[in-house]
């Protein structure tokens, strides 16, 4: 052991140099030694002829097109070739490319076109480095071709149709798809000539098939406490806009009815109120039990009220004697009307319970009562 001690510390000094030394001379030979890496470059478009920014290929391309392949905003791996010391100082400085797409004279009805390329053909912002760097690499390459495709628009009718309703509304209740309304009505949709077509395809089935809905639209979410009609503003879908679509307006405002499913009914017997006059011209009949029945054609009542509860503590029938003529016969038949007892509703809120409710006796014959000329 001591032996061994001693042979590791005689001299010590030299040893540690040496090994200093030698771990030089191999970072030294290391970073000489060529290697194949890849790099990223952040694809960019542009109808300018512009300096590319640092990490970007910036492409442009004709007005009227739109880039297909690589898509924008996408990541391009580019092969580079040679030793890491010269691989560091290619990519860490003004690491970037430009290229222009001329396009020849093509037909009208040729909406697409591609261009065979590789990262040589680039306009590197340091081309002789570039040259360099790509030589020997061109089998691995992925950046072979670039494709272009006409620009389309077309205007889309905004119809009900076309919307798409998740969820349901509270209990007894159901959203009114096909009454919706738009502001805009129309829309302009823009992007690159296949996508336009699909879309305008999915909107024509949906209208073919009004069940089936369509996915232009972001879908119209329906909580569960749903009672009153919905106004909200879409946009165009997440998955249209990932397709290259555009919209314009980029949103629309929609107005979606929400009413009750069916009609709401209760049927009760309620108390007659007399109203004489003075002094008193007619009798009326010693008792009225007659069977009514309330409806209730949309919802105009406040969130989480009984309808049974409400009409009986808010219809009241009314016997008017006091508006009877007297006629000078000794019977009249008088008919019996309801009014509507809700002083904590505003004006507009009482219109619209009058609109909203009919009330009406389950036999016909009770509409009326008949009166006896009052002794005097």
């Amino acid at each position: 052991m001591n032996r061994l001690v001693r042979l590791l510390t005689r001299d010590w000094r030299r040893k540690l140099v040496a090994l200093g030394l030698a771990f030089l001379l191999w970072g030294w030979v290391e970073g000489r030694i060529e290697r194949n890496e890849v790099a990223t470059l952040r694809v960019v478009v542009t109808e300018q002829n512009v300096t590319p920014e640092e990490g970007t290929l910036t492409i442009r391309v004709p007005q009227g097109w739109v880039l297909i392949q690589p898509p924008p905003e996408s990541g391009v791996r580019v092969w580079l070739r040679g030793s890491r010391s010269v691989l560091r100082d290619f990519t860490g400085k003004q690491f970037a490319a430009f290229h222009e797409v001329r396009i020849p004279d093509l037909p009208e009805n040729q909406f697409d076109y591609t261009e065979r390329i590789s990262p040589k053909e680039l306009t590197w912002r340091r081309p002789e480095e570039a040259a360099q760097v790509l030589d020997g690499v061109d089998a691995l390459q992925e950046l072979t071709e670039i494709r272009l495709e006409r620009l389309g628009e077309a205007q889309v009718v905004l119809e009900p149709a076309l919307l798409r309703v998740e969820g349901e509304p509270a209990e007894n209740y159901e959203v009114l798809r096909f009454d919706a309304a738009f502001d805009p009505s129309q829309v302009t949709v823009r992007g690159p000539h296949h996508v336009v077509e699909a879309a305008l395809d999915e909107v024509d089935a949906a209208l073919r098939d009004l069940d089936r809905g369509s996915s232009l639209l972001e879908p119209v979410r329906v909580g569960p406490t749903t009672r009153r009609d919905l106004k909200l503003v879409l946009e165009l879908s997440d998955t249209w806009r990932e397709r290259g679509l555009a919209m314009r307006p980029e949103r629309v405002e929609v107005t979606l009815p929400v009413r009750l499913r069916g009609n709401l009914t209760h049927e009760w017997t309620p108390r007659l109120e007399v109203f004489r006059a003075a002094p008193p011209r007619w009798q009326p009949p010693p008792s009225y039990t007659a069977p009514w029945r309330a409806r209730l054609k949309y919802d105009v009542l406040p969130p989480d009220v009984s309808f049974d509860t409400w009409v009986e503590e808010h219809v009241v029938l009314v016997l008017p004697l006091s508006q009877v003529p007297d006629t000078g016969l000794e019977q009249a038949d008088v008919p019996v009307v309801w009014i509507l007892v809700a002083p904590d509703l505003t004006h507009e809120e009482r219109r619209e319970v009058y609109d909203a409710l009919e009330v009406e006796p389950v036999d016909p014959a009770d509409a009326t009562v008949t009166v006896t000329r009052a002794q005097s």
